[in-house]
């Protein structure tokens, strides 16, 4: 069966002028010397108009549509009425018409500046949802949909076409290569546009742990490829720090039934901790849309949260800046575990592996600078928490007095688990310092808003 893609294109008589025909000309041109040319179907809607958009959709029933025009960000994508002038059509009614067509469509583009609003709208029905942060050049909107479609009628996948059509921008010289955004529809990964040509094992790359660490652990999952993410590298997507404390919390709301504001904190909240301490957090993302796809997050506190945390009563929502230690400086830290988080999609060996080696990497670069790790505390607010928490080996200590079971334990006595046979260096530092565990409040550590592992 052909993959059918429907390019829809609107410049209104009102608007300035863009090469929308060299688009979609560049577009055809491309898919006729594909090697997988004869597994697709395109067709063209110029002039679009609302009513044009309905008719061709239910007369063609695209699988990919692709638009190329103007947007106006939350004031809606450019159309054009029947006087050829501009007609704008919001986010939400564009979320609303392709809700309709949702077995149908795989991925929708929007090929226009300021369009992301619309994209994530529209991810909520739809796989996969490519939009634009900022105004991009015409230039660059039309090597993106050559590169994209180059790729796709290779056979290749959607995350790997967007990748590439960024990459086009960038070898071409422009600075625009960052402005794409892919989005990702919550939910199971998705099947191939293209099927038997990509595979969705879950397939484990090798990574190289200890002395020899590289810049960037990854691995697959379903065929997605995650990679591990930090401060730096968010800020470098054009994402606010806010931006990303709304996703992360987004995130412990769908993993975690029952979660309420109490437990879970405030946005901005979290966002001052994330900004003040990077090194207590990572994230697991999806290289391509930059989806999170699971995160860790621990916090070094005072002597008087942390015995209040083992006792079951402290609340997440009192976790602020003043009352975290500063874990830059070198000494001794008992950490209370704010969140360690899988999204269903991606959960398996891998993706757990991953986002363990992260945290592992980072606590033997604080050992190496004189900052170490001695007791370890999470709320268990799951079942699934409590899984991974008896699995380490750490002892139930009490309930919590909302919700969620407290297990401790101090942390040089987790390095008999397997997972540290890989981390000989950071065993080593610890027993060096081996005196420095044998005084002192070790072991049990705070309560933690939800061991996250859902």
């Amino acid at each position: 069966m052909q993959t059918r893609i429907l390019i829809l294109a609107a410049n209104p008589k009102d608007t300035s002028r863009l090469r929308l025909d060299e688009e979609a000309r560049e577009i055809e041109y491309g898919m006729r010397l594909a090697k997988h040319r004869d597994e697709f179907l395109l067709r063209h809607q110029w002039a679009t108009r609302p009513q044009d958009i309905r008719r061709v959709m239910l007369d063609f029933e695209p699988n990919v549509v692709h638009f190329c025009g103007h947007g106006e960000g939350e004031e809606g994508i450019v159309f054009e009425d029947d006087s050829a002038d501009t007609h704008l059509v919001s986010a939400v009614a564009l979320s609303g018409f392709f809700k309709l067509f949702a077995d149908v469509v795989r991925c929708v583009i929007l090929n226009a500046c300021f369009s992301e609003i619309q994209a994530v709208a529209i991810a909520r029905h739809i796989p996969y949802v490519i939009g634009m942060k900022r105004a991009i050049s015409d230039r660059a909107a039309i090597e993106f949909a050559i590169a994209f479609y180059d790729a796709l009628c290779a056979g290749k996948s959607l995350e790997f076409a967007f990748e590439l059509a960024c990459n086009a921008i960038h070898m071409a010289g422009m600075p625009e290569h960052a402005i794409p955004r892919m989005v990702r529809c919550p939910g199971p990964p998705h099947e191939p546009l293209i099927p038997d040509q990509e595979s969705t094992e879950e397939v484990e790359i090798p990574v190289v742990a200890s002395g020899g660490q590289p810049a960037k652990r990854e691995t697959v999952v379903r065929g997605a490829v995650l990679e591990v993410a930090n401060l730096q590298e968010v800020l470098s997507w054009g994402w606010k720090p806010y931006d990303l404390l709304e996703n992360v919390v987004a995130l412990d709301y769908e993993t975690m039934a029952g979660l309420t504001p109490e437990f879970a904190g405030e946005v901005q909240q979290w966002t001052d901790l994330y900004v003040e301490h990077p090194d207590t957090w990572r994230l697991i993302v999806e290289r391509s849309t930059h989806r999170i796809a699971g995160y860790w997050h621990f916090v070094p506190l005072f002597e008087s949260e942390f015995t209040k945390s083992k006792q079951g009563n402290l609340l997440d929502s009192e976790i602020r800046v003043e009352n975290v230690r500063c874990i830059e400086l070198p000494g001794q830290y008992d950490i209370y575990f704010i969140g360690f988080s899988i999204r269903d999609a991606y959960r398996g060996r891998n993706s757990l592996r991953l986002l363990f080696s992260a945290l592992l990497d980072t606590f033997l670069d604080l050992a190496r600078q004189d900052i170490y790790i001695r007791g370890v505390c999470a709320n268990a607010y799951t079942n699934s928490g409590v899984a991974l928490c008896r699995s380490l080996g750490m002892p139930r200590l009490c309930g919590h007095t909302v919700h969620g079971d407290i297990y401790a334990i101090e942390f040089p006595a987790l390095f008999a688990e397997p997972i540290f046979r890989a981390y000989g260096e950071l065993v080593s530092v610890y027993l060096r310092n081996g005196t420095l565990f044998g005084v002192g409040r070790i072991g049990t550590s705070k309560r933690r808003r939800k061991c996250k592992t859902n």
